[in-house]
């Protein structure tokens, strides 16, 4: 890594090199994004939300290789679906599972 910091984003992935040369990922969120998702008043199946949920909170894991930076991103994640109209213990209960 050259002394130095390296990073690189690549789709919804950011990389960055630590201070021991080991490779850290992250999520990368545009500043344009607006992280908006499917309302939960909207007229679709249940199992459409919580599939929602899901996969966005694994997206995450498979993204970010820390276990505290994700916390930190699942919190953001979490607040999100809440302004999106989702039950607070769906949100949690999913995201628990990412974990």
């Amino acid at each position: 890594w050259y002394q130095r910091r390296v990073r690189e984003a690549v789709v919804s992935t950011q990389s960055t090199g630590d201070e021991q040369g080991d490779l850290q990922t992250d999520l990368y969120i545009k500043e344009t994004d607006s992280r908006s998702y499917l309302h939960f008043t909207s007229s679709h199946p249940n199992h459409v939300f919580s599939g929602t949920v899901f996969s966005q909170c694994l997206r995450l894991r498979r993204i970010i290789n820390s276990t505290d930076r994700l916390k930190v991103q699942l919190e953001g994640l979490k607040s999100a679906f809440l302004e999106s109209g989702y039950p607070k213990t769906m949100i949690d209960n999913i995201a628990a599972k990412a974990l």
